[in-house]
């Protein structure tokens, strides 16, 4: 499932200017990731995410919906996720919501093309990752 794309290169470009943007929250960082992670299905893996992304340390919310997004494209999928970046930078979670809620039908689909598949383990860790972005994405107030 992994693989580089155009669009790939794209959204890590514009991450990065975007995320140049924030301008810190009123917490302290590891409280707000804490906070933030505490909200979401999967603790360890949003706090997991969040280390593997040094601009996570002076990013608000907003920021770490963005850098969990970014750890499901960096699993390989890239179908979808200009919707939930596009979402989560214009202030439209419905947008964010829908493209996300998207990603396990495809996950879904690449399981049932095997009889036994090489992926489950991937595919899971999507599915995951797509239930920390939701949940997140879903405290947001724009």
């Amino acid at each position: 499932m992994k693989s580089f794309t155009p669009l790939k290169l794209i959204i890590v470009v514009y991450g990065a200017l975007f995320m140049g943007n924030f301008p810190g929250s009123t917490y302290s960082a590891p409280t707000l990731i804490e906070t933030t992670c505490k909200r979401t299905p999967h603790y360890d893996l949003c706090i997991k995410t969040r280390r593997s992304d040094p601009k996570s340390s002076r990013a608000d919310v907003k920021g770490l919906a963005y850098i969990a997004a970014m750890g499901i494209l960096n699993e390989g999928m890239a179908n979808d996720m200009d919707q939930v970046f596009l979402g989560i930078t214009k202030g439209n979670p419905r947008r964010a919501i829908d493209g996300a809620s998207n990603i396990p039908n495809q996950t879904g689909k690449c399981e049932k093309s095997f009889a036994k598949s090489p992926l489950t383990s991937d595919n899971q860790l999507v599915n995951d990752l797509v239930e920390v972005v939701v949940s997140i994405v879903k405290t947001l107030r724009y």
